[in-house]
């Protein structure tokens, strides 16, 4: 009797939950398939915005129970620490085996703080809708203060280091939301400085120069400071920002060093390149290592930090995957240039689509039906709908 085949998928995000879909939609039923993440939601990046407005959202997570509900998907919350790769079992906390034939990984990116001593803890960021909401809150205290205490009010200066995709984003998010809670909070004396910094010559280099130009000209009218070919170095963070932050003089959102997942820097087994991404084979398994698969922003190929790459990769690895147990051969994985969306705030984005560009408004309903098939994609009708027109997403 042919022993049953057995697929996990490691990770969170649009990437780990579009693969373990693709397998369920296309696998043969005996297939178990096992779905591991460290959380029991989906936390859909684009869409953090939505949370800088003035409306509290009683549930701004998408369960994965809700997702995989129809489904022969199992769920495990866990995290995975180790791997025996001869063996083919990932262990989670407290030594739980998890036995696999073919296991994906699709770990998110994190930040590095230059291993500087406080500085995780006085910045933000916005990789996770927790450190979302924790800066909205903080503006919200700060506002607060300066109502309370108008002789004690301060300038606030806001410094976010990074002009890349998440740097933009949160940008556009903050210039709007400051400028409703000035009227909020009847503080509209008060002056409020935005600086976004990047070291490159342009912002967002995945974008074409004259898209680039006009995301900069957008956040130039909404009363951004650009400061390009301008780098912040480690000496400075400690002997400027660090103090400055020390004293509320400055926020600081940093967006700059946006790294691959420690996991797979830790795990012996992985060959890496200089930026720390896993060397991949033509069918995105590690290197060495067959039917180990990683997928997303951590794997060491072109365009990988990309919008869609995420999606793309998962619907080849299911592809490969279904082929190899039906022991058929499968066409080599192919990067190739995507098209971006980029929204900066609420509506305004840059949809760059080969060489046809849709923005403003229109780039914004564009995007905003990507959010509304993403979702159908996921749910069913109802529950989707209803995600969309709600403050959710």
């Amino acid at each position: 009797m042919q022993k049953v085949k057995k697929i996990l998928i490691v990770g969170e995000g649009i990437g780990g939950v579009n693969t373990a879909l693709e397998l369920d939609r296309i696998l043969p039923e005996e297939v178990e398939i096992e779905f591991i993440s460290n959380t029991s939601h989906l936390e859909y990046e684009p869409q953090f915005y939505k949370f800088f407005n003035d409306q509290e959202v009683a549930n701004p997570y998408i369960s994965y129970k809700d997702i995989f509900e129809d489904t022969r998907v199992e769920i495990k919350k866990d995290v995975i620490d180790h791997i025996n790769f001869d063996e083919k079992i990932v262990y989670g906390w407290h030594a739980t085996p998890y036995h696999f034939d073919y296991v994906v990984f699709a770990l998110k990116n994190e930040i590095s703080y230059y291993d500087v001593y406080g500085m995780k803890d006085l910045t933000f960021n916005s990789l996770s809708l927790s450190d979302v909401l924790q800066l909205k809150s903080h503006l919200h205290e700060v506002m607060s203060i300066n109502k309370i205490y108008p002789e004690e009010s301060k300038n606030i200066h806001i410094v976010i280091i990074g002009g890349n995709r998440s740097g933009c984003e949160i940008a556009g998010s903050i210039a709007q939301y400051t400028k409703k809670l000035t009227k909020k909070y009847n503080t509209l004396t008060l002056t409020i400085s935005i600086d976004l910094i990047e070291s490159e010559s342009r912002l967002i280099s995945e974008l074409s120069k004259s898209n680039s130009q006009k995301i900069q000209e957008y956040l130039q009218n909404l009363g951004i400071n650009i400061h390009l070919h301008r780098d912040v170095s480690k000496e400075e963070i400690e002997e400027v920002y660090l103090k400055d932050m020390e004293q509320n003089k400055k926020i600081v959102i940093w967006c700059k060093e946006i790294i691959p997942n420690h996991f797979f820097d830790k795990i012996e087994g992985f060959r890496l390149d200089d930026k720390g991404r896993v060397l991949v084979d033509s069918h995105l398994q590690v290197r060495g290592k067959k039917h180990i698969f990683v997928i997303g922003e951590s794997v060491s190929k072109s365009y990988s930090s990309a919008f869609f790459t995420p999606l793309i990769d998962s619907k080849y690895v299911s592809e490969y995957i279904a082929h190899e147990i039906a022991h058929k051969k499968y066409h080599s994985y192919r990067p190739l240039k995507q098209k971006s969306i980029i929204s900066i705030g609420s509506g305004y984005a840059i949809c760059q689509i080969g060489l046809i560009t849709f923005s403003g408004w229109i780039g914004w309903l564009i995007k905003r039906s990507f959010d509304l098939h993403f979702l159908l994609s996921i749910l069913p009708f109802s529950k989707a709908l209803k995600i969309f027109k709600s403050n959710r997403v």
